[in-house]
């Protein structure tokens, strides 16, 4: 049966034992203050982080349009700005009309091949009958010797006018490619969204100079955050990728709130343990750094805290979810067995790790046994 004693009401033997008995009595307050809070239940603690990405100017030239305000989601392939244009398109126009002159002039020389290709099959036709003349003895032999230096140059000729051909051909090559190139820096300027995400810095305004490298927004993905925890060692053993796992964040009202997660990244070697979350004693110590995804609803920010359950459940303590004025305990594992639902109340109960009864602390006026 359930007894309520108030503290002051009991009697002690002497003054001694009621002083070994507070001396007893609150450091068991503050061990169970501790396991109230959850500090030390959790396999390992961390903060989430999202995907950024950093997007830049491609092109130089003065911003005329950037849609990129801070909280604005944009879609993978989004156009969100431009750069002017300007210079570039009239560099293409030069392009296209040195192109335009220089099919004129092919033009011009693809004619004029085709008239001594003619020339060359008439003087062959001269130079035979020549030939044939002079070995009946009715031609000289420098009708013979006109005749065939008059072929061999109108040969020459046409190989003349065919490397020219060649050379304008090649030149016409030459613009289309710088053509090519104009009109992938001109497709620079428009600023493309690389990938879904939130907006969650911006760098420049409409009406400002860019230069390429020149950072524009900071987008995140924040449909999916990444809690990167450190674990040692020994923990390592039972970690692998794809492992489902427990995350705990903070709640309204003093609480926490179970989400669930699955490990997507471990580190590859040791690192000396992050000061910013450890003392300087352990600072020495070597620990891995996991990454856990955690689907977002809203609720996870960048930078938030988060805390880690690999089985599930608290390690060698309790698990506390949901306290709203006082604290709900529930899957004791090697710990507090048991629920208190009243900060008014000091409960009896069993915890194993420290002591065969030792006492879960809410007030210190009364004692529920």
């Amino acid at each position: 049966m359930k007894q309520l004693f108030k503290l002051s009401t009991i009697k002690f033997p002497c003054r001694g034992s009621r002083r070994l008995a507070l001396a007893l009595f609150f450091p068991l307050w503050g061990l169970a203050g501790l396991s109230c809070g959850g500090g030390s239940m959790s396999d390992a603690y961390g903060n989430f982080e999202a995907t950024e990405i950093m997007v830049s100017a491609q092109a130089a030239g003065q911003i005329l349009q950037l849609s990129a305000g801070e909280g604005t989601l944009l879609q993978a392939g989004e156009q969100v700005g431009l750069i002017d244009t300007t210079d570039l398109f009239l560099q293409k126009q030069v392009l296209l009309a040195q192109g335009e002159a220089v099919a004129a002039q092919f033009a011009i020389l693809q004619a004029q091949a085709d008239v001594q290709r003619q020339q060359i099959e008439n003087i062959a036709t001269d130079f035979a009958r020549i030939k044939n003349m002079r070995q009946d003895g009715a031609a000289t032999q420098k009708q013979y010797d006109d005749a065939e230096g008059a072929w061999e140059l109108a040969k020459r000729q046409l190989a003349a006018t065919e490397s020219q051909r060649i050379a304008l051909r090649s030149q016409q090559e030459t613009i289309r490619r710088q053509a090519a190139q104009l009109d992938n820096s001109i497709a620079k300027c428009r600023i493309e969204n690389p990938r879904t995400g939130t907006v969650l810095a911006s760098y420049a305004e409409a009406g400002e100079l860019a230069v390429p490298g020149k950072a524009l927004y900071k987008t995140g993905d924040l449909s999916e955050m990444k809690l990167k925890i450190y674990v040692s060692e020994t923990q390592l053993a039972g970690i692998k990728i794809g492992q489902p796992v427990e995350v705990l964040i903070d709640a309204p009202g003093g609480g926490l709130q179970s989400l669930e997660g699955a490990v997507c990244w471990i580190a590859g070697k040791a690192e000396f343990t992050p000061k910013i979350i450890q003392t300087r004693d352990e600072r020495v110590n070597l620990v891995y750094a996991v990454k856990v995804a955690v689907k977002n609803d809203g609720r996870l920010k960048i930078g938030m805290p988060g805390e880690v359950n690999f089985s599930g459940r608290g390690v060698n303590g309790v698990r506390v979810v949901n306290g709203v004025n006082g604290v709900r305990v529930v899957n004791g594992v090697n710990g507090v067995n048991g629920v208190s639902e009243n900060v008014n109340y000091l409960t009896y109960l069993t915890y194993p790790t420290y002591s065969n009864s030792s006492n879960y602390i809410n007030s210190s006026n009364y004692i529920q046994q």
